[in-house]
């Protein structure tokens, strides 16, 4: 066997291998610009979602703050009912506000109303005609309005009629925006004796 015989195997082999390698190096380059352009689609989204995330916890924080807002505004109407010592008048209309107390049925749907009707009909939380909250854009607004006077008994003496007076306080507040507004409701049980 003559020395050539055992080098030409590797000869063909070498030379096929050199085929190979030049065929390949396109599909190299191309299989590198997929994997380049899934990595890209991934990082979009996954902005796009970060972003939307953000979104969402700022109109959280947003709804949370009118919530706050409005809970405050509610126990402040609580609390002026609570430091009166005669039964307040009762009002059908609000010529200049505050207007304290509301006679039943003469509110409209409160939840549906603009802020302008808030300022003209109902009473701020706080000092009026300040901000007292500072996380908000207009401070938080509150309505009473009269449900129902319940006596103690039947008995029509001599004596005045004592009960329970039953109110409805309903209380706006607003967010980081207007656009976030939260109304609540609350019922407020007071003896005027």
């Amino acid at each position: 066997m003559k020395v050539d015989d055992y080098a030409r195997p590797l000869e063909i082999r070498a030379g096929a291998a050199r085929m190979s390698c030049h065929r390949q190096a396109g599909a190299v380059l191309v299989i590198s610009l997929l994997i380049l352009l899934i990595m890209t689609l991934i990082g979009v989204t996954a902005m796009s979602t970060t972003s939307l995330e953000e979104k969402m916890a700022g109109n959280m924080r947003d709804k949370n703050t009118a919530l706050q807002a409005s809970e405050a505004s509610l126990e402040d109407g609580e609390l002026w009912l609570a430091s009166l010592g005669t039964k307040p008048t009762e009002t059908t209309s609000c010529g200049s506000p505050p207007c304290d107390v509301w006679e039943l049925n003469v509110l409209p749907d409160l939840a549906s109303q603009s802020q302008s009707w808030w300022l003209s009909n109902a009473r701020e939380y706080g000092t009026s005609g300040s901000k007292d909250i500072s996380d908000v854009t207009t401070d938080p607004y509150y309505v009473i309005e009269a449900q129902a006077e319940v006596r103690d008994n039947l008995d029509s003496g001599q004596n005045p009629p004592t009960g329970r007076n039953f109110y409805r306080v309903t209380a706006r507040g607003t967010g980081g925006t207007d656009d976030a507004q939260v109304v609540l409701q609350s019922t407020f049980v007071k003896r005027f004796n």
